[in-house]
């Protein structure tokens, strides 16, 4: 993790005064049963190699993306998720196809570890489609995951992980994950900040927290390359 003052940052979360749309039930995150009227499938889409192959899965569901996944996506994205300041402004040319935005009320800046954004402050951000919670990013620590997922607490070690506790949470229970690749490198021309990064340990977390989900709640979820 980065080396800003935890308490700190959860302190100026709490101070950002968001007005929390009506309707929140759990840890701050509502849940969105218009979206589920017709499904329970949902195709989870972030930007590793495997999201080449988005159009053909495009059948299984709905949609929800992880930062500058949902550029994409042709059509319409049920949810898009951020952490960042600069992976929301980056996905602006899809804004007006997503129906519904999820982020932290205090976004990370242009310099992680002093720079904190409020989500009232991105210029054009749609606020009436915005969810939003109150709650610092958590350890990448398996037991400390663990216990919270325990406690019905929300998850969020990362941006992935984050939307992918949150699909459950709103009750979709068969979930087809791309793009979840690990390793380095985005897929074809899907550009972020750090295109060289190793995002292995991202994959180790996001399996872990897949698998205590599915064993607690009963759900199905899957990773590309794995659809039996």
């Amino acid at each position: 993790m980065s080396k800003y003052d935890r308490e700190e940052f959860q302190s100026k979360i709490e101070e950002t005064n968001i007005v929390i749309p009506t309707g929140f039930k759990i840890n701050g995150i509502r849940t969105i049963a218009e979206h589920l009227s017709k499904s329970k499938k949902c195709l989870y889409l972030a930007k590793g190699p495997s999201l080449e192959f988005v159009d053909n899965h495009l059948w299984f569901g709905h949609v929800a993306t992880v930062n500058e996944a949902c550029l994409r996506v042709p059509g319409p994205i049920d949810f898009a998720f951020f952490y960042d300041k600069n992976t929301l402004e980056n996905s602006k040319p899809a804004w007006n196809r997503i129906k519904t935005f999820v982020m932290s009320s205090l976004l990370y800046g242009d310099k992680i570890n002093d720079d904190y954004v409020s989500i009232a402050d991105i210029d054009d951000l749609p606020l009436d489609r915005v969810l939003t919670f109150y709650k610092d990013q958590h350890e990448w620590d398996f037991d400390k995951i663990e216990d919270s997922l325990k406690n019905d607490e929300f998850v969020n070690t990362d941006t992935s992980v984050m939307g992918l506790h949150f699909l459950i949470m709103c009750g979709y229970s068969d979930i087809l994950l791309l793009g979840h690749d690990g390793g380095v490198g985005y897929a074809g021309d899907i550009f972020g900040s750090s295109p060289n990064r190793n995002l292995t340990r991202f994959r180790e977390i996001i399996e872990f927290v897949s698998e205590k989900l599915s064993n607690k709640y009963g759900v199905r979820i899957k990773f590309f390359g794995d659809m039996s």
